[in-house]
């Protein structure tokens, strides 16, 4: 495969790229589809480079490479998935019934149960473990852009490291489509 220096994903993309190559029995369309997404990888990893260089800097010289601020964006809920639960729907009913009672102790439980609102994923505030929408199995989130002439060239969907709750790969992002 790869030989020499660079990072763990240089290379990675280096064996790729030689096997797409020199393998012309794969289909015509996976060797498309690699493509794409190696080179697609090398954009956005070459445009955070530049903004993060710019940003060390002290500012931008190239205005459109780099915005002055985040976008605001906006959760559409007609849109949005409910957010998953915990429990079964009999334990739910418990804690709601105890969240009822007023008492301190079974209201925090039975909001220690509930999913956050899917404008957390958008909210300015800083992130806290745990703080999070969660849903379940095929499910969608929309988020409404501001008009004008915001053009949107790069969008990240993670799970900080120092926010993953558990080590199960499980729990990561995955299988997402903008």
């Amino acid at each position: 495969a790869a030989a020499g220096g660079g990072s763990d994903t240089d290379q990675l993309q280096t064996a790729v790229m030689e096997l797409l190559n020199t393998q012309n029995s794969w289909p015509v369309e996976l060797r498309e589809r690699l493509t794409r997404a190696l080179e697609t990888q090398r954009e956005a990893a070459a445009a955070c480079a530049a903004l993060a260089a710019a940003a060390a800097r002290g500012g931008a010289e190239d205005l459109s490479a780099a915005p002055a601020r985040p976008l605001k964006t906006e959760v559409v809920p007609s849109l949005t998935s409910r957010g998953a639960t915990r429990t079964s729907g009999l334990h739910e009913v418990l804690l709601n019934f105890g969240a009822a009672t007023g008492l301190p102790s079974l209201v925090q439980r039975a909001e220690s149960y509930r999913s956050r609102p899917a404008d957390v994923v958008v909210g300015a505030g800083p992130a806290i473990p745990g703080d999070c929408f969660a849903f379940h199995g095929n499910a969608s989130i929309a988020l409404r852009l501001p008009s004008g002439k915001a053009v949107v060239r790069h969008v990240v969907i993670e799970q900080p490291p120092r926010l993953a709750l558990s080590s199960r790969l499980g729990s990561a992002p995955r299988r997402f489509s903008v």
